[in-house]
């Protein structure tokens, strides 16, 4: 391939690679995979080998889930003015509900959070963005069995913009999941406690 050719093909990538990254994606084939979901929501394990007189020992550590580092933002559409999920949204939130259900992540509890652009009312927007993110809650509660104790949602409107300098953007359009911490382990049974 000639020099200049291979700077064309290399020119149009990089303007396809920057135009998937400016914004939501325009279908929900460009959601992220289950597994990519998993990477961004699991606190990392790290082994570690220790010799001791016994032979060497693997310990693992895992690090503590982050809400602020262990996130995804996903771009789930909406009918219109209206908290009822779209077929693309469906089929988006089906790499989420795989994910959510993996078992490198079912010992953890997710905040559902939904967020808007500033189009409407600071209040309008709060209360659609509360019942987007429930709408999402039901949807994997519904079809993947995700307990719903272990999802919390909350709406943000317009106060968290993804793009502050664009407050209509679609971008700003968003449902975010976070890693909020491990369930906590239930109390033992009464008959045990006594004991």
């Amino acid at each position: 391939m000639r020099p200049r050719s291979l700077a064309l093909a290399g020119a149009a990538i990089l303007s396809a690679a920057a135009i998937a990254l400016s914004g939501p994606p325009a279908s929900a084939e460009a959601g992220p995979t289950s597994e990519e979901i998993v990477q961004s929501l699991a606190p990392k394990v790290t082994e570690r080998r220790v010799r001791s007189f016994r032979g060497i020992t693997v310990e693992k550590t895992k690090e503590k889930a982050d809400p602020a580092k262990h996130n995804v933002n996903l771009y789930v559409t909406f009918e219109f003015n209206s908290a009822e999920l779209t077929t693309d949204a469906r089929i988006l939130l089906r790499s989420l509900g795989e994910a959510l259900i993996d078992q490198r992540l079912t010992e953890y509890k997710f905040e559902i959070a939904g967020h808007t652009d500033a189009k409407g009312t600071d209040d309008y927007n709060q209360a659609l963005s509360e019942r987007r993110a429930m709408s999402v809650r039901d949807f994997l509660a519904q079809y993947y069995q995700v307990a719903p104790d272990r999802m919390r949602t909350v709406g943000y409107g317009e106060s968290r913009l993804l793009i502050a300098s664009d407050p209509e953007a679609a971008a700003n359009r968003r449902v975010q999941i976070s890693n909020i911490g491990e369930i906590a382990p239930s109390p033992p049974p009464e008959y045990m406690r006594r004991q």
